[in-house]
């Protein structure tokens, strides 16, 4: 059987359809039954309107979650709209239960975090920017960091706009040391993350010290050690084979640990700090002449093709040597793991505000996995091979170091089969003339 939500609009229409034909004859049944069409289709569109009246109420008050009462099509459609905002509801409970979780979480880490918005007002800072920013939240929500963290450098390096680290005294606890980095969001909008740094500066202070410290102390036992080797080489009743070998040996590897000694003494003093200022006048030309000089009976056993393009006019600000540090490093490295009869080129010259100096081979070069290391202490890329070399495993770390003190870089390019290039650049303000 038809339901009368199934019969009654199409009568209505038809209804209203007939009712100017009813209306205008003259039988008084026919008549009333147009006035009684026009009254029902007036009843149903009020009461179809007054369900849309109680539908936008009912959306409209987000505390009122059951529905109103209805019938027809109308309680289908107050069914459906409740199991939507039921459903929409179990969604922002969820979803304010996750962001409750996330900021706890966040809370808890002893690192700052703090969002920023294009302007560099602060939109949302978890608890330790209070502990070491001496930010007070929910209190500077708003405000611009850069009003509330009055450090120099901060500034600075704040107003560069960029993502970049900084390391600065932490405005709330100026005995802490903090790291601060800055990571640029699609938006516009920036995420500064600023850790405490003191204790792995305090454990860096400690291993310095005590490479330096044991280094010196190693120096004077080993000069002794090695004066009584000579001396017992020279000794006319040590003059058998077996004899000389063994001393031989031990002044090998007693030169060898003094060649350790000596660049864990020259990486020590380069890590302490910046260089006195100003510097002297230093042409790398002639110290690189110098080293292949020194290296020559080593450059010739391995028939080595050496070449270079020096400019001997060209100096630079700094001191002789941290300078003939990272020349001799850089040429000793070539020259030991060069294979025999392939070239070695040495550049020394102006390239656009820079000045370059360049080592590079045609050897069997260093496979990429290894670039990223070959400047830690005492990593090596063949151990065997290393130490059969002599090597002591610092030489490109003090390179490394000796270029930053000047506002230097060191760049390694390699690939296996094409050889090796090494270069230091240095920057226009540490350059000058002969």
């Amino acid at each position: 059987m038809l339901s009368v939500r199934n019969w009654l609009a199409p009568a209505l229409l038809a209804g209203l359809g007939a009712a100017p034909v009813w209306l205008g004859c003259a039988h008084p049944i026919c008549r009333a039954m147009a006035i009684l069409a026009l009254l029902v289709l007036v009843f149903w569109v009020a009461w179809h309107r007054s369900q849309v009246h109680k539908l936008r109420q009912w959306f409209a008050s987000p505390d009122n979650v059951l529905p109103p009462p209805a019938s027809g099509q109308w309680e289908e459609i107050f069914s459906l709209g409740y199991r939507w905002r039921k459903g929409e509801e179990q969604q922002r409970q969820q979803l304010n239960e996750a962001m409750s979780q996330f900021r706890e979480a966040i809370d808890i880490l002893p690192d700052v975090l703090l969002l920023l918005d294009p302007a560099g007002q602060i939109l949302w800072a978890n608890r330790a920017c209070a502990r070491l920013l001496g930010l007070r939240w929910p209190t500077d929500r708003g405000q611009p960091l850069s009003y509330l963290v009055r450090n120099p450098r901060f500034l600075a390096f704040f107003e560069a706009g960029a993502p970049g680290t900084i390391q600065l005294p932490a405005p709330a606890l100026p005995e802490r040391t903090l790291e601060g980095n800055r990571y640029m969001l699609p938006n516009g909008h920036s995420l500064m993350v600023f850790r405490d740094i003191s204790r792995l500066l305090q454990l860096e202070q400690v291993r310095r010290d005590f490479v330096a410290n044991v280094s010196h102390e190693l120096r004077s036992p080993l000069t002794v050690v090695s004066g009584f080797i000579e001396t017992l080489q020279d000794t006319p009743g040590c003059g058998n084979d077996e004899a000389l070998g063994y001393l031989q040996l031990m002044a090998q590897q007693t030169a060898r640990m003094q060649d350790l000694v000596d660049d864990l003494l020259t990486l020590a003093r380069l890590e302490a700090g910046a260089p006195p200022q100003p510097g002297e006048a230093v042409c790398p030309a002639g110290l690189v002449e110098q080293t292949l000089s020194a290296m020559q009976e080593q450059v010739q056993s391995k028939q080595l093709r050496l070449s270079t393009d020096l400019d001997r006019a060209l100096c630079l600000q700094a001191h002789s040597l941290d300078i003939t540090s990272i020349v001799r490093n850089l040429i000793e490295n070539a020259v030991k793991y060069t294979p025999a009869g392939e070239r070695i080129h040495v550049v020394w010259r102006r390239q656009g505000e820079e000045a370059v100096f360049i080592v590079e081979d045609t050897g069997e070069g260093i496979p990429p996995e290894h670039l990223h290391r070959l400047t830690e202490r005492f990593y090596r890329v063949d151990k065997g091979r290393s130490r059969a070399s002599g090597g002591t495993g610092l030489g490109l770390s003090i390179v490394k170091h000796a270029a930053a003190r000047y506002d230097g870089r060191l760049e390694l390019e390699s690939a296996p089969g094409r050889g090796s290039r090494f270069s230091v650049h240095f920057p226009a303000q540490r350059l000058g003339q002969a």
